[in-house]
């Protein structure tokens, strides 16, 4: 068993930042994955360095590629380097701008998710996690065309998915929330047989 920390859309609030990895510690979270828009107003370098230091899975967001002139060198080659998409422990992880990702983007899911659907399956994995759009929600999808099923609890039992069936998570902000979008928020995942994936809120 291993528990990851899904952290996304920081936007520079290292605080924010700072109060999430306390309660993924909290939480037992072993591993962190970081799903871009580092860059923002307040201190983003400083998050840069808290993504560098404990990331073992981290992309690139849209903020990093609009901002990476407004930050220090070494933020800049740091997020310049990093990728737009990453496979792991069986999860796939992207931003979810659609500049950045072709199959896997929020105007797929908005679509019911097709290509997202056929993309995880040709990846072979059913757990795909994104941000961007800074509300947390988890939809499930029986099949390429079953509709999105949009989860009503915090918590979803992998082990409830049917044989086909994917998850597909947003992780939701850690820095910067939007009115009518819910808190600030991160995700552990248990990636164990009996594992499952929940949003948190960010205290």
């Amino acid at each position: 068993m291993t528990v990851w920390g899904f952290l996304s859309d920081i936007h520079g609030n290292l605080p924010a930042l700072d109060r999430a990895l306390a309660q993924c510690s909290d939480w037992g979270v072993e591993r962190y994955a970081f799903l871009g828009d580092f860059l923002g107003r307040g201190d983003p370098n400083g998050v840069i360095e808290r993504v560098r230091d404990l990331g073992e899975v981290v992309i690139t967001g849209n903020r990093d590629i609009d901002w990476a002139d407004r930050v220090s060198a070494e933020s800049r080659d740091y997020v310049s380097g990093l990728p737009r998409r990453a496979i792991c422990d069986g999860f796939v992880v992207a931003h979810g701008d659609p500049k950045l990702d072709r199959p896997l983007n929020v105007n797929d899911l908005r679509r019911g998710a097709p290509k997202t659907f056929d993309e995880m399956h040709g990846l072979g994995v059913r757990l795909f996690l994104f941000g961007h759009t800074h509300y947390a929600r988890t939809w499930t999808k029986r099949g390429r065309d079953q509709p999105l099923e949009l989860s009503s609890s915090s918590r979803l039992e992998l082990a409830s998915l049917a044989a086909e069936a994917v998850a597909i998570v947003n992780v939701g902000t850690t820095g910067l929330p939007f009115p009518g979008k819910g808190p600030a928020s991160f995700v552990i995942l248990d990636s164990g047989a009996a594992g499952y994936v929940e949003h948190l809120k960010i205290d």
